[in-house]
């Protein structure tokens, strides 16, 4: 909570000097410094004489836990718009990793409803938000079919929403016998 305190009152996380001891050592390190002066395990966890080398306090740390709050954060909002939405699409594609393991890049493309003071719809917003890639251990349809039938579940999102899939023109995708156009997908968010 304390990196969306400074982040929301637009404070810089750290100075020149990234020492805990130093008078001038940052908004993050100064807040931590004095939440520890009321908390002792956190007191202890900082001291100098904790057998514990490791305090993650440093700045690559502090990065770490941005992104992580922020990025969970910044998903949160957009699946609540999603599941608000009437009605979305997926669009998936597969890559590999440097490590050779196949991704299903999740990106869902949706509708929002602008109204006025009326309720009366006034404009209409296509949003496209990529979601994150998910791991897949097998290279055929019907596995990818499944996880992007999880992913959807996963996400709290609806399935009878879903009006319509795109894919790249890998056979394996694409393929209306043998792909995830096949009716596997379509019969669940195409009706």
């Amino acid at each position: 909570m304390l990196q969306i305190t400074l982040a929301i009152c637009d404070l810089p996380f750290r100075e020149h000097r990234e020492n805990i001891n130093s008078p001038c050592k940052g908004n993050f390190l100064t807040i931590i410094d004095l939440l520890a002066k009321y908390d002792p395990v956190l007191k202890l966890h900082l001291s100098e004489n904790n057998p514990n080398r490791f305090k993650y306090i440093s700045p690559a740390i502090q990065n770490e836990l941005v992104h992580i709050i922020i990025s969970s954060k910044v998903k949160q909002n957009i699946l609540q718009k999603i599941q608000n939405s009437p009605f979305f699409t997926t669009i998936t594609d597969t890559t590999q990793d440097i490590s050779k393991t196949d991704q299903l890049s999740q990106i869902i493309r949706y509708v929002m409803l602008e109204k006025d003071e009326n309720n009366q719809i006034t404009n209409l917003c296509i949003n496209e938000s990529f979601l994150g890639l998910r791991e897949g251990t097998y290279q055929s349809a019907a596995s990818w079919a499944e996880n992007i039938l999880a992913s959807i579940t996963e996400m709290g999102l609806n399935i009878s929403r879903c009006r319509g899939q795109g894919y790249d023109g890998a056979a394996h995708m694409s393929g209306t016998y043998s792909g995830l156009q096949k009716p596997r997908i379509c019969s669940l968010c195409c009706s």
